[in-house]
């Protein structure tokens, strides 16, 4: 009868693989929290000398003395095996990257987020020394239109029940008070769905109206759309614009004419659109 010593222990093998996984499932786990790459790395490398140490105190012995194990890395063909399965581990993991490239557009700003946090870290030239000043600015009030971010989001809501929805808006006339504002634009919202093959999104229906709101200013400085119309010919479009009813309806006409108008603001809901899958 052989004896146990020169066949090894079954359970070294299973040892083995909770040594070799522990480390790339423990640093994977932190990097999903946000934990830098160098200390994801240390906790993968504690978690494989965690479990070598239980093995060694249950079993009183490491896995990598064991026969069967010494026989497995003495065998002449393992150093060829081990690199097939480590070439077909790569394959795999290029094609989920490539697929998940292709197919989800939120990937490429996941790309392009882990390329900037590591180059502005040291720039290696002037390019992204000047991209990583640009995104590290601050925005500020100038940069938003608060008026017509509110106009954008009540037509998202108002134009269709639900969905994917963007907004693009044209301003027409606008009178701002003490504490309203009248405000009249050229709102064109799309719906969208998303290809499931080129992962783009498509527009399946659009709605492009002149609209004439009536807008309350918040404690914190935001706008509230207090009353609306989107048709001209309504005597609310004259109750809420007031004096700017009729100028906005005028330049309304000029802008529905206008096909650089139009392919402005398609441009601009699907920039939204973009923007909106990719976060």
């Amino acid at each position: 009868m052989q004896k146990r010593g020169a066949s090894g222990d079954p359970r070294a093998a299973l040892w083995a693989t909770l040594t070799i996984v522990a480390f790339p499932l423990v640093a994977m786990s932190m990097g999903w929290f946000g934990v830098d790459p160098f200390t994801s790395f240390v906790f993968g490398a504690a978690a494989s000398l965690l479990v070598l140490t239980v093995e060694a105190v249950v079993r009183g012995r490491w896995w990598i003395s064991d026969p069967a194990i010494a026989r497995i890395f003495s065998d002449p063909s393992f150093g060829y095996r081990l690199l097939v399965l480590v070439g077909i581990v790569v394959l795999l993991f290029q094609s989920l990257v490539l697929v998940g490239f292709m197919t989800d557009p939120s990937f490429d700003g996941n790309i392009v987020r882990f390329v900037l946090e590591r180059q502005c870290e040291a720039p290696s030239n002037a390019f992204f020394s000047r991209l990583c000043r640009e995104a590290a600015k601050p925005p500020t009030s100038t940069d938003i239109d608060l008026v017509t971010s509110a106009v954008r989001e009540a037509a998202e809501t108002r134009f269709f029940a639900g969905g994917l929805i963007t907004c693009a808006a044209k301003p027409l006339v606008t009178k701002i008070g003490e504490q309203s504002c009248t405000y009249a634009a050229l709102i064109r919202c799309d719906r969208w769905v998303v290809g499931r093959i080129a992962g783009q999104p498509i527009s399946v229906e659009t709605i492009q109206r002149p609209v004439i709101a009536i807008l309350g200013i918040q404690a914190d400085g935001t706008y509230r759309v207090n009353g609306w119309s989107d048709d001209p010919t309504s005597p609310e479009w004259i109750s809420i614009g007031g004096t700017i009813a009729s100028h906005a309806l005028e330049k309304s006409r000029d802008d529905l004419r206008d096909e650089s108008v139009d392919s402005a603001l398609a441009q601009e809901t699907f920039r939204r659109v973009m923007e909106r899958i990719s976060q």
